[in-house]
């Protein structure tokens, strides 16, 4: 019988107030051209896509903030464009953290996925490892004093989800985006 493994970092909001090139966006798999500045001309929108399970994922949050009296998140494209980035980096890199290995934060991953508000907008950050189901991270999170408030704060009006598997020490690691405002870009 195969263990899960949970592993559990707290998510914190945080304001940003510029954003930087990290590189992470020259990836083919994401249909990216290069880093931040503006240089998103070679998106490819189903880069930016969710899975089924991620579909499942923003379902079950979305029921728990409304079961808790907050309004319904919706999924960004761009954000899901910077979280499922830094899931397949954590993956490809073997690591998992809310800073990446060459330095970029969930504001610089935003900014450099064309989140045009990134520089104006709060953002929070949930990441988990080693549970490819929607129900049993979305169960890691609720269990999570930290993750559990990000998923309730009443000020993110959306979301980027992003799921890699089939690498790295725990198989699968998950990362939700979180901001306060929202944009073209989410569309």
């Amino acid at each position: 019988m195969k263990k899960e493994v949970w592993l559990v970092l707290l998510g914190a909001a945080l304001v940003t107030s510029g954003c930087g090139d990290d590189g992470l966006f020259g990836d083919e798999r994401l249909g990216g051209n290069g880093g931040g500045g503006g240089q998103c001309d070679g998106f490819d929108p189903a880069a930016a896509s969710l899975d089924e399970e991620e579909q499942r994922f923003l379902q079950i949050l979305n029921q728990h903030r409304q079961a808790n009296g907050v309004a319904p998140v919706s999924a960004c494209a761009s954000l899901n464009r910077a979280a499922q980035a830094h899931s397949e980096d954590m993956r490809d890199q073997n690591y998992f953290d809310h800073s990446g290995l060459n330095g970029s934060s969930p504001g610089s991953r935003a900014c450099d996925a064309c989140f045009e508000s990134c520089q104006s907008t709060g953002f929070g950050e949930n990441i988990a490892a080693g549970n490819a189901s929607a129900e049993g991270t979305f169960d890691q999170w609720l269990n999570s004093p930290g993750h559990n408030a990000n998923m309730l704060r009443d000020s993110y009006v959306v979301v980027g989800l992003g799921r890699a598997t089939g690498g790295g020490t725990y198989g699968t690691y998950w990362t939700n985006g979180f901001a306060t405002g929202a944009d073209a870009s989410c569309d």
